[in-house]
């Protein structure tokens, strides 16, 4: 027996049929048919894609953590479970300084917990910067013969000292897969 749609006549009028456990909505928008499928919001996770899809974390890191991360590094990308390994493609690193700069501090590393660095080292001027303001780098990855820590998370800390005073905040963008 065939099922029978309401007649949509006003334009911008919608609806929207959702397919129980499917995780999507067919749609029709202004009275025509859009034949796009629109995922649900939280129907699809990292869980249910393939691990080896190239994945982007977003870090935020805040001032305490740029205070902190000498004596305790800050995990960016947790550790993916055993028999596997994050490897990480490309790192943009946003930082937003302020009116008021950090000091001191020592040279950035992005890497594996007790392991290898995942890309070249920050310069701790780009942390110390004057502000206020926003300075992109593209942290340059993929040197060779890196050894991929298996089930080790992905960290940042800094080498040789604590960053003092200062505030402001930094975006990590981390592009990297699980394999």
């Amino acid at each position: 027996m065939p099922s029978t749609l309401p007649v949509l006549t006003t334009p911008g009028q919608g609806i929207r049929n959702t397919v129980p456990g499917a995780g999507f909505t067919f749609g029709i928008d202004g009275g025509a048919a859009t034949g796009v499928s629109e995922i649900m919001p939280g129907s699809i996770t990292t869980a249910a894609m393939s691990a080896n899809l190239t994945q982007l974390q977003v870090f935020n890191l805040t001032t305490a953590n740029i205070l902190g991360m000498f004596a305790t590094p800050v995990v960016l990308i947790p550790a993916p479970g055993a028999g596997k390994s994050i490897v990480v493609d490309y790192i943009l690193f946003r930082m937003i300084a302020t009116a008021t700069s950090f000091a001191s501090g020592g040279v950035v590393t992005i890497g594996y917990n007790g392991g290898a660095a995942v890309a070249n080292t920050l310069a701790a001027a780009i942390i110390n910067a004057a502000g206020p303001g926003t300075v992109d780098t593209l942290v340059v990855t993929g040197a060779s013969n890196i050894t991929a820590t298996q089930n080790a998370a992905v960290q940042i800390s800094n080498a040789t000292g604590a960053f003092t005073t200062g505030t402001g905040n930094a975006n990590i963008f981390i592009w990297y897969s699980i394999v």
